[in-house]
């Protein structure tokens, strides 16, 4: 009988040992869902409310120790992929629409045959002696570039322990215990119309405008068309621009106008050489960046087009503005002369306001 209660005794402290060690309850063919939830502030910035816009966030798998100055510091591993952990982070963008705060949730999978040391979770006891899987991924926001909008450079931490069947998530700072999952973004832009009418001051739909970023904000490219009002509505963020027709409504001539705009928030000042109020501005690049002359403040400027006329051969020929007509005529009566002078040539002058 002794032997028995010995060996019984043996038994319970090895079913004890074993109770200590780690065990994954969850069926090898199936995976695991996780979710956790993310803070986003989206923040008007300029003039124009922000819209509908996604963004996308990344986890990153890394080392986190301790640094010579006694700092937490997180070193990500590009050798090892959240793949590798057996982690697929399936929803991984939000929508926000408007400016505020809302909160948001993210969400994946977990492949269990993969919560294991070999896979770069953490075995721990912990301090209330439940054995538990941990692993610890750095979250952040991609930057996408859109224009307008300032990307957050926050980094979070989403830390995911698993105890027997059940799955749990927090996102909390580097170092420390403190939850913390705000993420923030602005969008700036600003807005200002164009006006279309013909040579009698009637407003003309269907005209496309082209707004074109020059130097350093080459690629930010926006249209607006007129509507039967004649107005068309750029919201744009910072920037130089180039403002054109594009194409003129149906039976009329594009317009020559050109106008170089600035749109300037109240960042950046040294950068853009700018110290005035944000908003839109004329823009003369050939004046130095100290001058007072450099912006103008932007008022709302009109493109005008002419009817195409016709010949009795029915083609048509282009009048392509007010100041293109002028020269016109005077070609035209200039070749009256020269028919009926025989003279042996015409010098015709522009006007200084014909440039």
């Amino acid at each position: 009988m002794k032997k028995v209660s010995k060996l019984l005794g043996l038994l319970l402290c090895c079913v004890m040992l074993l109770g200590l060690l780690p065990t994954t309850a969850f069926a090898a063919d199936s995976n695991i869902y996780f979710e956790f939830e993310v803070n986003k502030t989206v923040v008007q910035g300029g003039d124009v409310a922000p819209g509908e816009e996604i963004f996308t966030f990344e986890l990153v798998y890394g080392e986190i120790e301790e640094n010579d100055q006694h700092m937490v510091v997180f070193t990500p591993d590009n050798n090892v992929t959240l793949a590798n952990c057996g982690i697929a982070f399936t929803n991984n963008t939000i929508t926000t629409d408007g400016a505020g705060e809302k909160t948001f949730k993210l969400s994946g999978t977990i492949d269990p045959t993969k919560v294991t040391a070999e896979n770069h979770w953490q075995f721990s006891s912990g301090n209330d002696s439940v054995p538990k899987w941990i692993i610890t991924l750095r979250l952040t926001e991609k930057n996408d570039g859109k224009a307008g909008w300032t990307y957050s450079d926050a980094e979070r931490y989403l830390t995911i322990t698993v105890i027997g069947n059940e799955v749990y998530t927090d996102v909390c700072l580097l170092g420390g215990d403190t939850s913390d999952n705000n993420f923030e973004n602005i969008y700036t832009a600003y807005s200002f119309a164009v006006k279309k009418t013909d040579a009698k001051g009637k407003a003309l739909a269907g005209a496309t405008f082209s707004l074109t970023g020059t130097g350093n904000f080459s690629g930010q490219n926006f249209e607006a068309v007129s509507g039967n009002d004649g107005i068309a509505t750029f919201n744009v963020p910072e920037g130089n621009y180039s403002l054109s027709e594009k194409k003129a409504p149906n039976g009329y001539v594009k317009s020559n106008e050109t106008y170089t705009l600035a749109v300037r928030n109240d960042n950046n000042h040294s950068a853009l050489g700018w110290g005035g109020e944000p908003g839109v501005y004329f823009y003369d690049e050939d004046e130095p960046d100290y001058s007072n002359y450099k912006y103008l403040r932007y008022e709302q400027v009109t493109f005008v087009n002419r009817v195409k006329r016709t010949t009795t051969s029915s083609q048509p020929v282009e009048v392509e503005s007010a100041k293109t007509a002028d020269a016109g005529i005077a070609l035209y009566a200039g070749l009256a002369i020269l028919s009926m002078t025989g003279s042996a040539g015409v010098v015709l002058r522009r006007r200084k306001n014909d440039k």
